[in-house]
């Protein structure tokens, strides 16, 4: 009797969640709701998070498995730079990090972001094509074919001398924590699945996905590709279309096999 009282009390707590009682739902409530669901109902906890929220998901994680032994947890595109690869590999069993395509924030990190800026800097001391040109260079499409596209660097002799001057001096000043941070490597955490775009029609918008497993240091050496897909690859509706892929991709073939 007391176990079915209390089933119907959580029954409560959860209705409350539907239509407009939502906005009444707090806090208290709701740490009851879920204290029921784990402790009395013998609920599975998993927590799950994307971006910024699959680094806090990863973290909440790692300090609750002590306490809920079944928890497990999926982190979607989360940071690269987020914990030592000793820590990511004891995280395996339980945290699965999932990375798509060429998302950037997963390959973010100390050595990734210093060498973005390293070449960025560089890129601008050689570029002798004036930056509006460049930008209606690529609204003309003029920059598709790198055979045909206007030249747009000169070599390191041709700088001039002021501004070879100006980067030998930040070059040597970069250079100054490079061994430092050749050993702090950082990636995300636990098992890395890894959802890669190979076959991409962009003339119809169309992307095929496999999933594979990787090793999340090999993601974060990658390093940071600045390109559209970078950023696009990281938005949410873009990481459920590629499992959703990899899912419909996976039943085809076991469908096949019978």
């Amino acid at each position: 009797d007391s176990l079915k009282a209390q089933d119907r009390a959580f029954s409560s707590h959860v209705s409350s969640l539907r239509g407009d009682s939502e906005v009444a739902f707090n806090l208290e409530r709701a740490q009851t709701a879920v204290y029921d669901a784990i402790v009395l109902q013998n609920y599975d906890v998993v927590v799950t998070g994307h971006s910024l929220g699959a680094a806090v998901a990863s973290v909440v994680s790692v300090v609750l498995k002590d306490k809920y032994p079944s928890l497990t947890c999926f982190a979607f595109n989360p940071p690269g730079g987020l914990v030592s690869p000793e820590l990511s590999e004891l995280a395996a069993p339980y945290i699965t990090s999932v990375v798509v395509g060429y998302d950037a924030i997963s390959r973010l990190g100390i050595k990734n972001v210093k060498d973005l800026v390293d070449d960025m800097v560089f890129s601008l001391c050689r570029c002798k094509r004036p930056k509006l040109k460049i930008a209606l260079d690529v609204l003309l499409s003029k920059r598709k074919n790198p055979l045909t596209c206007p030249r747009t660097y000169c070599s390191f002799d041709n700088i001039d001398d002021q501004v070879r001057e100006i980067i030998l001096e930040f070059l040597e000043h970069s250079a100054v924590h490079n061994e430092d941070i050749q050993d702090r490597l950082l990636v995300p955490m636990g098992k890395i699945v890894f959802l890669r775009p190979y076959l991409m029609d962009r003339a119809r918008n169309d992307v095929q996905w496999d999933a594979v497993f990787a090793d999340p240091a090999d993601i974060v050496r990658e390093g940071i590709l600045l390109s559209s897909l970078s950023f696009k690859h990281h938005r949410l509706p873009v990481v459920i279309e590629a499992i959703k892929a990899c899912i419909d991709d996976a039943e085809a073939r076991a469908t096949a096999r019978v």
